[in-house]
């Protein structure tokens, strides 16, 4: 049980993750870990606080303001990238904890609140959840940046992406954590 909840908010992380890496985006194993624990850290703060005041806030309350705030994120980052001007760079180099490091890590935080809301109401342990927590995070995160590397590689000719589909790219991050907010209302 302990294991499918934490790859069930895990699984958000994988298609934002997927996003970057499909923009090229690199991060370095440090700032991976840092993302993996604050993620950790979330779930297990938002699991001690939901023990202790899930009889006086709705977890759907809860579901609400974390999909907004989401929602939010995602929009902003579409904003973003459509008043960005175009980027020559095929690898977006990551400078210590970046600001696609601190969105990620963000999104990730958010969305593990009402997760941990969620398994306070089902009594499971909080460290072994916790622990779980890091370790499916980091390494779904690990393969969603490999793997979304590996799907602009093979779409690229010559080592280039066409300016349509490198518009495309710029805005997925924000598309993908869209959807996540919605997803999250409608489970």
């Amino acid at each position: 049980m302990v294991f499918l909840f934490t790859l069930a908010i895990s699984i958000d992380g994988f298609m934002v993750g997927l996003a970057y890496g499909i923009q090229n985006v690199v991060l370095r194993i440090k700032t991976i870990t840092i993302i993996s624990f604050l993620s950790a850290a979330v779930v297990l703060a938002s699991m001690l606080v939901g023990k202790l005041f899930l009889t006086m806030v709705p977890v759907l309350l809860v579901v609400y303001i974390s999909a907004g705030l989401l929602a939010m994120i995602g929009i902003w980052l579409i904003i973003q990238a459509f008043l960005a001007e175009p980027k020559s760079d095929l690898c977006k180099e990551e400078n210590d904890f970046n600001q696609h490091a601190f969105t990620f890590g963000l999104v990730l935080a958010l969305d593990s609140i009402a997760g941990g809301f969620v398994v306070a109401l089902a009594g499971l342990p909080l460290v072994l959840t916790t622990i779980c927590a890091f370790l499916i995070s980091f390494f779904l995160i690990l393969l969603a940046l490999w793997s979304g590397r590996k799907f602009r590689a093979s779409i690229a000719k010559d080592g280039k992406i066409n300016t349509a589909a490198e518009s495309f790219f710029s805005y997925l991050p924000g598309i993908c954590i869209v959807l996540v907010a919605f997803w999250k209302l409608l489970e």
